[in-house]
């Protein structure tokens, strides 16, 4: 988990350093997804250890592409904005520590069918947020309730 951290904290502060004027839009979402992920990592130690690796080169990847996106963004390309960019990589990297979780056996979820349910409506609207910021009229607001529903079913 401190691993885990490390790297979200290290693209964090790199990426506040290189886009100084996006130094809230970053923060918000990294804070964001630290929460998010302290919930969906409540029971990695459960996770074997080539899964574990997997997951980590997964992220470790999530997270070098919110970096080259954030950069072709900043630098005027077409596509998402750079604050969309951030929504679209941090919700993804997200998602992918809840799919971790609800593939353990013993995820310490009361209703895992229910989480489930709700991490797919999470990915489906994300997909939907990515299809908006093609077009111009993106709104994260029903992306964030549909996280925010899903990270409810860590307390239940």
């Amino acid at each position: 988990m401190a691993d885990v951290h490390r790297r979200v904290a290290d693209t964090e502060r790199a990426v506040s350093r290189r886009y100084a004027d996006l130094a809230a839009a970053v923060r918000l979402s990294f804070e964001h997804l630290r929460h998010g992920l302290e919930l969906a990592h409540a029971r990695c130690s459960a996770v074997e250890d080539g899964h574990w690796a997997d997951y980590v080169a997964q992220l470790d990847r999530g997270l070098a592409e919110l970096d080259i996106e954030i950069n072709r963004a900043a630098s005027g390309g077409a596509g998402p904005s750079a604050p969309e960019v951030l929504v679209i990589h941090t919700t993804a990297v997200e998602l992918a520590g809840w799919r971790l979780r609800t593939s353990l056996p013993d995820s310490g979820l009361e209703e895992p069918s229910a989480v489930r349910s709700r991490l797919a409506a999470a990915e489906a609207e994300l997909e939907q947020y990515r299809a908006e910021c093609v077009t111009g009229r993106a709104s994260a607001t029903a992306l964030e309730r549909r996280v925010e529903e899903l990270r409810a079913g860590a307390h239940s």
